[in-house]
């Protein structure tokens, strides 16, 4: 027991060669206080012991779980925006190896107001001498100059001339009458529906398009735009035609995705914009064939994924063997397309009859076209007007 009040404590160390060291060092020691007489020593109980629910052992420092909570993001592998060990929120190897990775994409948009100018190539005819004109009579010289500068001009800016005069009359002459693929299936389809249903009303529309034709042909004025919505009309007048009336009135299974197979139609029509007119004629006749044809595969395989088949594989064999527009994508999309109709619409070996007649009316098509000869356009009689320009 150690008397409260000051000491001063006093250490000497000697070492073996007679080498020493002191140091001194004040202490206070204070008076304890003592319990009251009669308090009662405190008992401390043992602490308690900790519940296993609200307690989990974490092993890395880096990946710490926050407790659930509607706000928190989890962080993913590809989620640039969160924690992400791709840009050096976690170690990729131990504590110490970190790994950051920095993208940039940029996308650029550019808007004009103003088209950019083509670069225009002009080749001038060779100049004229007119030192052979000079020693000839005025009324004969200026006729002789103008014919040889006719002459030239025609060689070189005529044909071109002819060309959009041929192409405007072509537009603006008169429509042709109702064809054969176009009034032919609608009136057999209209005849059909009504043997079994008897209603007026369901073979209205097949007696209104045969109508239009009548009118195209007498009343409604020619155009660029009028050819090509008659030329077109056979095709997309069937397919709304038969999948509206003429499939429910003779029980047949309807088509699904129908709306996909009328713009991969369109789309495929869109290359025959830029085709002779003989060759995209050939291939709306090809079209409404494989129609008719699909139709009557419908007897043997009532599948509604028929029409897909035959007439994406009739406009595929065309355009490869036409060799048209684009013909280099247009042939494999479109039996890419039929490739995953079959897989997605879940359908099987049903679908080979309509491919048949996909082939069968390709077939039709190739080996007995239309057979009329082109007509030959009677060459105008040459004008003595200006330069002769026609």
């Amino acid at each position: 027991m150690v008397v409260p009040g000051s000491y001063t404590v006093l250490v000497e160390v000697v070492a073996d060669d007679g080498r020493s060291a002191r140091a001194e060092q004040q202490l206070h020691v204070a008076r304890l206080p003592r319990r009251p007489p009669g308090e009662v020593a405190p008992v401390y109980a043992a602490p308690e012991r900790a519940r296993d629910a609200e307690f989990r052992a974490e092993t890395d420092r880096w990946r710490v779980t926050p407790p659930p909570y509607e706000l928190d993001a989890r962080p993913g592998r590809w989620d640039p925006y969160n924690q992400n060990v791709l840009k050096g929120d976690f170690p990729i190897r131990g504590d110490d190896l970190f790994f950051v990775l920095t993208a940039v994409s940029d996308t650029l948009v550019e808007a004009r107001a103003l088209p950019t100018p083509a670069r225009i190539t002009v080749h001038y005819h060779d100049p004229i001498d007119p030192t052979p004109y000079r020693a000839l009579p005025e009324g004969e010289a200026v006729p002789a100059l103008l014919d040889e500068l006719r002459r030239r001009v025609e060689r070189s800016l005529l044909p071109g001339v002819k060309a959009d005069l041929r192409i405007d009359l072509l537009y603006r002459s008169p429509a042709p009458g109702p064809r054969l693929h176009e009034y032919g299936p609608a009136f057999a389809l209209a005849l059909l529906v009504f043997w079994k249903t008897r209603s007026l009303w369901s073979v209205a529309p097949a007696y209104a398009y045969i109508a239009y034709l009548l009118l195209d042909q007498f009343l409604i004025p020619q155009r660029r735009i009028v050819k090509w919505v008659r030329n077109a009309s056979a095709v997309f007048f069937l397919l709304v035609y038969a999948h509206r009336a003429v499939l429910p009135a003779l029980g047949l299974p309807s088509v699904p995705a129908a709306g996909a197979l009328l713009a991969v139609l369109s789309g495929a029509l869109f290359a025959y914009l830029y085709e002779r007119g003989r060759v995209a004629l050939g291939f709306i006749r090809g079209l409404v064939l494989a129609m008719s044809l699909g139709l009557a595969a419908f007897y043997l395989t009532p599948t509604g994924v028929g029409p897909h088949i035959s007439l994406t594989v009739f406009a595929a064999a065309y355009a490869w063997e036409r060799r048209t527009v684009f013909w280099r994508y247009t042939a494999p999309l479109l039996f890419l397309y039929d490739l995953v109709v079959v897989r997605w619409l879940h359908a099987g070996l049903e679908v080979l009859p309509h491919a048949v007649a996909g082939l069968l009316a390709w077939l039709f098509v190739r080996f007995l076209p239309d057979g009329r000869a082109p007509v030959e356009e009677a060459e105008p009689p040459p004008t003595t007007t200006t330069l002769g320009l026609r």
